[in-house]
């Protein structure tokens, strides 16, 4: 409960915000659902058998082709006919495994970086920050960190650092709609961004710039998932729907997303799921987040998170710091102050 109140007043978020969006507290689950040997646990169903009919795989002979529930992977079914049937006494177990299954994907996936967290030239991870500390190249669809691009000046060198297309040449809008309409996520997430900001000259759309991000979230792309959850849990450009927007939250956040960990973690520890929202802010301190390390902090001197796990998280988030760094980065960004406060 302490840690609840804590983040509801350290975001100012009450349980009426997100009630109203969708968002139910959700009991922990039952003993027996924990522990397969719990007293009132039913026993484990013959896999090699029909969970309706009870024929067996390979009966008939051999004709019988058994084929596993894709939800729970708890039982086997010789047909549609038998699924259905049975559909009724499977519903709440099958439920409650599917639920456990996503839990275990979703607290053991997304703690590393991936391919596309990764400058494509120095291949040293960016920041998560990544407005400030790289800069987008309509040319190729490319994120260049800030030390490359600073190498390439001082090569004098003004062509793109990736793929040296030169300056003016590079056509912008009419390139990435093309790339975008033939399947692109990521032509597909900068026309979303463009009709969001009215970036290249577009006039402001919200509901168009959702469309193109909700195509890119349902072809994997992370940063277009967070945004399609962020635009439901506002009714930016979409209905409110805070179910849906948890999905693509969750989706993002096993893809390595930690801005979205950290929106599930908010949403964990208002409902009173404090384990899970401690576990989402550690992954993304893992990754670098400054917002779940300060989260962390301020919780732990409010006395809801205790001193060995601030300690966990401070060198995990000091650890993701270190790897993002170089001597070119550390330039690039002395100069940009230089030139804000000149």
């Amino acid at each position: 409960k302490g840690f609840s109140r804590a983040l509801k007043a350290l975001t100012g978020f009450g349980d009426g915000t997100w009630r109203n969006g969708g968002l139910k507290a959700q009991k922990s689950p039952t003993m027996s659902a924990q522990c397969p040997k719990a007293k009132d646990a039913p026993t484990a169903p013959d896999v090699d058998t029909c969970a309706h009919c009870g024929i067996k795989s390979g009966g008939e002979g051999g004709k019988v082709k058994l084929k596993m529930c894709t939800a729970c992977r708890l039982v086997k079914y010789c047909s549609v006919d038998c699924q259905k049937a049975h559909r009724k006494g499977h519903k709440k177990a099958c439920k409650e495994r599917a639920a456990e299954l996503r839990d275990e994907r979703l607290f053991n996936q997304g703690s590393e970086r991936t391919e596309e967290d990764f400058c494509p030239i120095c291949f040293i991870p960016y920041p998560v920050q990544l407005d400030s500390e790289s800069v987008f190249r309509d040319c190729c669809l490319k994120v260049v960190c800030t030390g490359c691009s600073l190498a390439a000046l001082e090569r004098k060198s003004m062509d793109c650092p990736f793929c040296r297309t030169p300056p003016g040449e590079e056509g912008s809008l009419e390139r990435i709609r093309g790339r975008a309409e033939k399947g692109d996520p990521e032509a597909m997430a900068a026309l979303a961004s463009g009709y969001f900001y009215g970036r290249y000259d577009l006039t402001v759309d919200k509901h168009l710039s959702f469309k193109w991000w909700k195509d890119a979230a349902d072809l994997g792309h992370k940063l277009s998932q967070f945004n399609v959850g962020r635009a439901y849990s506002q009714g930016d450009g979409v209905p409110m729907d805070m179910k849906v927007a948890i999905h693509y939250w969750e989706e993002a956040a096993m893809s390595g997303c930690p801005r979205s960990r950290h929106q599930l973690a908010m949403l964990d520890g208002i409902a009173g799921r404090t384990d899970r929202a401690l576990r989402h802010l550690l992954i993304s301190c893992k990754l670098g987040f400054k917002e779940s390390m300060d989260m962390i902090r301020q919780l732990h001197k409010d006395g809801s998170v205790t001193r060995e796990q601030c300690k966990s998280a401070l060198v995990d988030y000091l650890n993701a710091q270190d790897e993002v760094s170089s001597p070119l980065r550390i330039r690039a960004t002395m100069m940009d102050r230089k030139r804000s406060t000149s």
